[in-house]
């Protein structure tokens, strides 16, 4: 998939109840949709939440802003907004990702002009879930079943 510089790509994975998380990670293992998120990431500029950084971490290599509002973290640039860590990331030059967690969707997606989603087959139970959306502001250019998830490419119209 080609990236533009400064584009504003919202990226993640849930299951078909929208689940996302479960306590310290998610409740599924699949590690072909993860190395998905990885190969998209390389090279290019992320954006996470703290939590999700601290549960996570960045082992991916990109630029990595984390929005907190109190940590200092070595090897990320700590931003205070999702405003702030998106000026920063452009002035970079990359593609930039946001990579969650549920706040961090949410403050994102109106300044996305794309989402790649994947849906994990099943329902999962969890305490996390994708924040909705309006389905009628986006379409979906591009959709691949890739047997344990379906990734779908979302536009904004």
């Amino acid at each position: 998939m080609e990236f533009k510089s400064g584009e504003v790509i919202v990226i993640g994975a849930m299951a078909e109840n929208r689940t996302i998380g479960q306590g310290e990670g998610m409740p599924w293992n699949v590690p072909k949709e993860y190395q998905h998120f990885v190969d998209s990431v390389t090279h290019q500029s992320v954006i996470i939440g703290r939590r999700s950084y601290d549960i996570f971490g960045a082992d991916f290599d990109a630029d990595t802003f984390v929005i907190s509002r109190s940590a200092s973290i070595d090897g990320v640039v700590v931003c205070n907004s999702i405003e702030d860590a998106i000026s920063q990331a452009g002035q970079l030059g990359k593609a930039i990702f946001i990579g969650g967690g549920r706040s961090i969707y949410q403050m994102g997606i109106p300044f996305a002009t794309r989402m790649l989603l994947s849906t994990i087959k099943g329902k999962y139970d969890g305490d996390v879930s994708f924040p909705e959306f309006d389905e009628q502001d986006w379409r979906v250019e591009f959709e691949d079943d890739r047997g344990s998830y379906i990734l779908r490419d979302w536009q904004r119209k």
